[in-house]
């Protein structure tokens, strides 16, 4: 019972269950990746463009990850609130990643 209850646990996420193929994708969603935003490799986490509880059937859709660190996992993806999504994040995280790019 708690072996299953712990794996049950695992696999939840935000209080979203995920599918079976979810980790094997992320994983290949950040191989060699760096951040959107910042262009870190550190810390990095896959975003759900359209998130999971919206579109369900998209959680395992590549097209629908992008690569964010953790710090602008929350700060882009989520504009600071766990409760909230943005839906210009790759607009928001590539006019963010010019800019550092381009500073004097």
């Amino acid at each position: 019972m708690i072996d299953g209850l712990f794996t049950s646990t695992m696999r939840m996420i935000f209080g979203a269950p995920r599918a079976s193929g979810w980790s094997a994708l992320r994983n290949r969603t950040l191989k060699g990746a760096d951040c959107l935003a910042c262009g870190t490799d550190r810390d990095l986490e896959a975003h759900h463009l359209v998130p999971v509880h919206v579109a369900p059937e998209l959680e395992l859709e590549p097209s629908n990850l992008v690569p964010l660190c953790r710090d602008c996992h929350f700060t882009f993806g989520h504009l600071k609130s766990w409760t909230s999504y943005n839906e210009h994040v790759i607009q928001d995280a590539g006019n963010y990643r010019r800019r550092l790019e381009c500073r004097p």
